[in-house]
């Protein structure tokens, strides 16, 4: 059954700030989320006539697309979001399976190149010119793919906790790979999948409020940054709903895909970050695509875990103005420039 949807206004110093459709269980983890952003909703075809959803912010012109982690959506970026969209165009999407874009019939349609072709027509719909990619986790994997089939729409790659590819084999080895660990955990997401009460009950217990409680609240602790529980509460509440077999299925997609063949032939400039105590992909697969790319350069957060742009956002966002000025040529301030 689908989740009662209300709208929530979310403001912020007097000024609408988020506009967006929430479960009740959403709204219950926004109200202590003043710091989430929302663009303005769109929506385009991809090749194969799926309907994909996406969102915009910023004046036409030096255009940022977001390429989100699995089950991210645009408040993941909300740092980065509130710093550049007076200035920058900013696009990002829901993934298709996911959220408010449409679900294929045929699983095959969830591999990677599908999301790369679908943030082409993205590009597309909104007019832009040359993009610089930013991507997260699973984002960095479908903003690889995206340079190796469009090089000429990218002006530049940042790439955020993740891997080149097969994440499943090293997640929960941040120090080393483990044998057979990336086996038992292909294996358990082919179960959930093929028995519903299991899936069931896995979504159950991963949203449950206690765990949001342990894991979220005690990170929003150590860090002294609230606005992690926030997040973890969203994206449980948004993940393990209606889309959760959709998200393992979109699990099993990126673990058959790896770019390690492309990365010496991409010539793009490229931002690689990574954290230490990232369980997700581990800093040694992020490194790697550092070396591999000929115009690459690797910033390493060794205190961080998998969300340094919400960790280390002091340090992240300095580093990305940079890179956008360096891909970018100077432009006169826009006279309808506004934010979020």
């Amino acid at each position: 059954m689908k989740l009662h949807k209300i709208l929530l206004i979310i403001c912020r110093g007097g000024r609408e700030v988020a506009v967006s459709t929430m479960s009740m269980k959403q709204q219950e983890c926004a109200a202590g989320a003043g710091w989430f952003v929302k663009g303005e909703p769109a929506a385009t075809r991809a090749d194969d006539g799926l309907e994909i959803a996406y969102e915009t912010l910023g004046p036409k012109g030096r255009t940022i697309l977001l390429a989100n982690g699995l089950g991210g959506r645009l408040y993941s970026w909300s740092p980065i979001v509130k710093d550049l969209a007076h200035d920058h165009r900013i696009l990002t999407w829901d993934y298709r399976g996911m959220f408010g874009s449409g679900s294929p019939a045929d699983p095959a349609h969830l591999e990677v190149p599908w999301h790369a072709d679908d943030a082409r027509a993205i590009l597309d719909a909104d007019g832009g010119g040359p993009a610089v990619l930013i991507g997260w986790s699973m984002g960095v994997q479908v903003a690889l793919e995206f340079a190796r089939r469009y090089p000429d729409r990218v002006a530049g790659l940042i790439l955020i906790n993740g891997t080149y590819g097969r994440p499943v084999q090293t997640a929960f080895q941040p120090l080393f790979r483990v044998p057979c660990m990336g086996k038992v955990l292909r294996e358990l997401i082919a179960f959930t999948l093929q028995h519903p009460p299991v899936l069931d009950a896995a979504a159950r217990i991963c949203s449950a409020r206690h765990l949001v409680e342990i894991l979220g609240g005690t990170m929003a602790k150590i860090r002294g940054k609230p606005e992690i529980k926030a997040m973890y509460c969203q994206y449980s509440a948004d993940v393990f709903g209606d889309d959760f077999e959709n998200f393992l299925r979109l699990f099993q997609m990126i673990d058959a895909h790896s770019a390690i063949e492309d990365l010496p032939h991409l010539p793009h400039r490229a931002l690689v970050m990574s954290g230490g105590f990232d369980m997700m992909t581990p800093a040694y697969q992020t490194r790697k695509i550092a070396r591999t790319m000929p115009n690459a350069r690797h910033v390493h957060f060794p205190w961080a875990t998998h969300f340094v742009i919400i960790e280390s956002t002091d340090k992240v966002i300095p580093l990305i103005r940079q890179f956008l000025d360096e891909a970018y040529p100077p432009q006169h301030p826009s006279h309808n420039a506004h934010c979020c």
